[in-house]
């Protein structure tokens, strides 16, 4: 009996063992290949800001049109890229804000001169000038990388060390003691998940590592350089426009509250089985809000919502409950959306595209001033297609620029709009939309949509000037439209 004990401990401690070893194996083929990812971006990202050095160096010496907005386009496509490949880099505490900022407006500022230089316009002093620095500036980000890649490669720092939890966390304990901190408020205001905080001393930003000290040397160079003067979506003025869709005072955290239990009424909560959790967190974005989460009494699935300190105004809402096997159509789906909006004072609406994506039917819906479609005013709603629940709310975009147009007459007419367009689209829809530009600034434009060899298009021609102003694709997927 206890040979046979001790056989059965024997197999069971091989076998632990040999899971044991598995798992190892497969941890360290896991973060391996997450390292070669997180090395492969940083790689990325320096061979992108390179390239768009030499690019805009060339356009400096380039003589032919045609040369120059082919190469400021290079240029916008390698600085957009760059920033992105940054963002994807796991830098914890260390901020680069101003370096994806200047990336995004130097490709923004090349596109911008791009579409101007094939229109056939005169590139200004000023513009060469602005040029001539962004390549003087490309040169150092280029330089200061390959100085950070150098001081990584000697100390043999791993990407995935910098983004290691415990790591983080001693990090941070360290921070809680460290004099005279600089507190700093964590806040976003994202559909998909639902941060926002107040500042707490383990928000504290801990001394940066060496290894990682020249991402934020170049970071500080880019933040002391003067702002760009442009018309284009990085630019100064966009991001520091003042939401035009808030109305109203100011409100309490309380009364924050009590809007939020206003909004979730009528999305398929009741809110008698919800409580308040915690406390109302501050969200200091570019709508300032109040950020409430509730809790179900009995069961899971919290619901939070932001509520905008001016005005009380839903800035966005998510229920993070399961949903169930799908029984709504597309059509009960929208219907349930549309009557959710009216009844909370967003006014007329209409549905443009939805994605279907994990049982729940993403609709995104534009404000309509008569019969003229208001595409910056956008409100996406996600509906649960096994209840028609409305689970998430995204209002910013309509909240950032919802207001009374004062619309001029178009001056190219209906038919005149179609025939501009259909030189190779069969044209089966035109009506009136205002649409937006690279920068804040719209435009009153006829909307026509056709077909293409089993593709559909969207050209939107100036109704007031005739210009071709803007190319759509409508991509059809599994799930819904999209358009790019």
């Amino acid at each position: 009996m206890n040979r046979r004990v001790s056989w059965a401990l024997t197999a069971l401690v091989l076998a632990v063992a040999t899971f044991a070893g598995w798992q190892w194996w497969r941890a360290g083929r896991y973060a391996n290949a997450l390292e070669a990812s997180y090395q492969t971006a940083f790689a990325k990202s320096l061979q992108n800001v390179e390239s768009a050095h030499v690019a805009l160096g060339k356009v400096l010496v380039a003589s032919s049109a045609a040369d120059r907005a082919s190469l400021l386009d290079t240029v916008w496509y390698e600085s957009r890229s760059a920033a992105d490949e940054i963002g994807r880099l796991p830098l914890g505490d260390v901020n680069l804000a101003a370096t994806r900022q200047f990336l995004n407006q130097a490709g923004d500022y090349s596109h911008v001169l791009a579409r101007m230089v094939a229109a056939g316009k005169p590139v200004a002093r000023e513009h060469w000038d602005t040029l001539t620095r962004l390549h003087t500036e490309l040169g150092k980000l280029a330089s200061g990388l390959h100085k950070v890649d150098a001081r990584l490669t000697d100390g043999g720092v791993r990407w995935t060390r910098i983004m290691n939890p415990r790591w983080n966390r001693v990090r941070r304990q360290v921070a809680e003691l460290w004099p005279s901190p600089s507190p700093v408020t964590l806040a976003s205001t994202q559909l998909a998940a639902a941060p926002g905080t107040n500042t707490r001393k383990s928000d504290i930003t801990p001394p940066v590592p060496e290894n990682l000290r020249g991402f934020t040397d170049i970071d500080q160079h880019l933040q002391e350089l003067p702002a760009m003067v442009y018309d284009g979506p990085f630019s100064e003025t966009v991001m520091n426009r003042k939401p035009l869709g808030l109305t109203g005072a100011p409100i309490t955290s309380q009364q924050a509250v009590d809007r939020a239990r206003s909004y979730l009424d009528g999305a398929g909560v009741d809110t008698r089985d919800f409580r308040v959790e915690g406390r109302v967190l501050d969200i200091n974005g570019r709508i300032p809000s109040y950020q409430v989460t509730f809790v179900p009494t009995v069961g899971r699935g919290r619901v939070h919502a932001a509520i905008s300190k001016k005005g009380g105004h839903l800035v966005w809402l998510l229920n993070d409950r399961v949903v169930g096997t799908p029984r709504l159509t597309v059509t009960q789906a929208q219907d349930s959306a549309r009557s959710y909006l009216k009844a909370k004072g967003f006014g007329d609406v209409e549905p443009t595209y939805t994605l279907r994506e994990d049982n729940t039917l993403l609709i995104t819906f534009v404000a309509m001033q008569g019969d003229i479609r208001l595409y910056p005013d956008q409100i996406k709603v996600r509906v649960a297609l096994d209840n028609g629940q409305i689970v998430g709310v995204d209002a910013a975009s309509y909240l950032t620029s919802h207001h009374a147009r004062d619309l001029p007459k178009p001056r190219i007419t209906r038919e005149e709009a179609a025939r501009r367009a259909q030189a190779r689209l069969t044209i089966k829809q035109t009506r009136l939309a205002v649409i937006p530009l690279e920068s804040t600034r719209e435009v009153l434009a006829w909307e026509n949509s056709g077909d293409l060899g089993g593709d559909t298009y969207l050209v939107y021609i100036n109704a007031i000037t005739g210009e071709e102003e803007r190319v759509l694709q409508v991509i059809k997927t599994a799930g819904g439209q999209l358009t790019m």
